[in-house]
């Protein structure tokens, strides 16, 4: 994964919504995975989601949301809100224990990433503390940034669990899209194709949604078409917009 030097300007919209439907999520950690499945799918993962599951989840998806509003505190110079925000992050990283790494490595989630991830979030939290203390709005942003990707990753494989609801593979599929564009920006190809493989194993099951507004797909499938050909930001921040317009005439994640 790394720690890329994303530029904390020109957020996706789809990311933010995501991010704010996040911490919804996580503030009940067993109604994460609870319902919503999407039995008969095209596209199922192998692994059933259960409540251990649930609680991870939430774990992963709540790192996300709480980084969001450390980069809103840092993008705005609130510092007493940042630091507050930063504060949480800590405390919600040491929610990362063994028993995370267990459902983790249980739900498809390999050594490797997770090595990685901790070892990421461990880095990216002590560039935040630096800059925090010198009130340095662009690298706490940054450092926000690479969090929020990490907490992508962390729950991408209990969005591929079978029986995981709507919401939460519309959250993954967000974070997919931001990290195309990234990978893109920092030339990272082998990066780029993974995320893109999974966002559309994501996209495939999101599309046979009930209530799916059929324009808007279909519109999201010529954007998907369109980045893989064009391969630049500025087409994935294209896909990012269409997948939230899809997104949106789904209506409100089940609870």
């Amino acid at each position: 994964m790394g720690r890329p030097a994303v530029a904390p300007t020109g957020r996706s919209v789809a990311l933010r919504s995501g991010a704010r439907r996040i911490l919804q999520s996580a503030a009940c950690a067993a109604c994460v995975l609870a319902g919503g499945g999407l039995a008969g799918s095209a596209w199922a993962g192998s692994v059933e989601a259960t409540p251990d599951n649930a609680v991870a989840a939430a774990a992963a998806l709540h790192i996300g949301a709480l980084s969001e509003r450390l980069f809103d505190a840092a993008a705005a110079a609130q510092w007493p809100a940042a630091r507050a925000a930063l504060f949480a992050l800590h405390e919600q990283a040491r929610q990362l224990n063994g028993s995370f790494d267990d459902r983790f490595l249980a739900s498809g989630g390999s050594m490797d990433e997770l090595y990685e991830a901790h070892n990421g979030l461990t880095g990216d939290l002590a560039d935040a503390d630096v800059a925090a203390h010198a009130m340095e709005s662009r690298s706490l942003g940054q450092a926000a940034n690479r969090i929020t990707l990490i907490a992508g990753e962390l729950a991408q494989p209990f969005a591929e669990a079978s029986g995981a609801p709507v919401g939460l593979k519309v959250d993954a599929a967000m974070f997919q899209a931001r990290r195309m564009r990234d990978a893109l920006v920092r030339a990272d190809q082998a990066g780029y194709e993974t995320a893109d493989q999974r966002f559309r194993r994501l996209w495939l099951v999101l599309r046979d949604s009930s209530g799916l507004d059929a324009a808007k797909a279909q519109a999201l499938d010529r954007a998907l078409a369109l980045a893989a050909l064009s391969r630049n930001p500025e087409a994935v921040r294209d896909l990012q917009q269409a997948a939230q317009d899809a997104v949106a005439s789904l209506g409100p994640s089940p609870p």
